[in-house]
């Protein structure tokens, strides 16, 4: 029979559990449980807030579900992003700190531009156009395209959720319709793990939709195929900014500069990694 008892006592219960399973981060993880059965950070802390049966039972239910290798950010149903909280779950790619990057380098692209055409190009949950939405200054218009349906959903539930005037567009950023056109600024986080890549998938990220992470044998199939179909939708001196795997920048620059970009640049991640290869048409 379960026992009512102390949210405390839960926390390090929960910890340790998860630390037994191999999940690193356990206190954090179970914090984040408690936090989303409605209790605060403070009492979760303080530790002397009671915890009814039925919500130990639920507790309990996330805990099977992570052990058993689902990504927190599902379970929670939300995760935050540049200071966003995005509504996220199965079939949508969660939102990473590296994407951060992309998004700092579209803000210093359209900082001191007035006006722009924006698109975020797999648009996923929506994560990089709103984060430049909610911090770019100026009039700007904003789409985001995403093919996927379940991921569509995410991207349009965000949207609403943060009463964004972002535009969706639910198409194959390989064969695009005639929304997006005339654009001075193209953000994308598109599939780029290999296949070899993917054979070593953690066991969280298995539960990812593949769709979203298999850029094809040599993980460059994407930034192939949308730079050639997408620099004829950009302004002359208008930026195409990509998100890329580790140690891809010498070969998306190439390609970048093959279909004519200039000025290719790369931006590093907090940890010193190239994680941003743009250029300008």
């Amino acid at each position: 029979m379960v026992e009512i008892t102390a949210v405390g006592a839960l926390l390090r219960q929960t910890a340790r559990r998860l630390e037994e399973g191999g999940i690193q981060e356990g206190d954090f993880e179970a914090l984040q449980m408690l936090q989303s059965l409605g209790f605060t950070k403070i009492q979760i802390l303080e530790g002397t807030a009671l915890v009814p049966v039925r919500q130990q039972q639920r507790l309990e239910e996330l805990l099977t579900r992570r052990l058993a290798g689902e990504p927190l950010q599902y379970l929670l149903g939300e995760w935050e992003f540049y200071g966003l909280t995005l509504s996220v779950g199965p079939g949508v790619l969660i939102p990473r700190p590296d994407t951060e990057t992309l998004v700092e380098v579209g803000l210093r692209f359209l900082k001191n531009r007035p006006s722009c055409r924006v698109l975020d190009l797999c648009a996923g949950t929506g994560c990089v156009g709103l984060a430049v939405e909610q911090h770019a200054k100026g009039s700007f218009t904003i789409y985001a395209l995403e093919k996927e349906d379940a991921a569509f959903y995410y991207l349009k539930e965000n949207l609403l959720r943060h009463q964004s005037r972002i535009i969706p567009l639910h198409q194959d950023g390989l064969n695009p319709g005639p929304e997006a056109e005339g654009l001075d600024l193209i953000l994308c986080n598109p599939p780029y793990l290999t296949g070899e890549d993917l054979e070593s998938l953690q066991t969280e990220v298995r539960y990812e939709p593949k769709t979203a992470l298999d850029g094809g044998e040599d993980g460059l199939f994407f930034y192939r195929r949308f730079t050639s179909i997408w620099k004829e939708r950009l302004h002359p001196g208008g930026l195409l900014a990509y998100e890329i795997g580790m140690g891809q920048q010498e070969e998306v620059s190439d390609i970048l500069a093959r279909e004519g970009f200039k000025d290719v640049q790369w931006k590093e991640d907090l940890s010193g990694i190239v994680r941003v290869v743009s250029g300008r048409r």
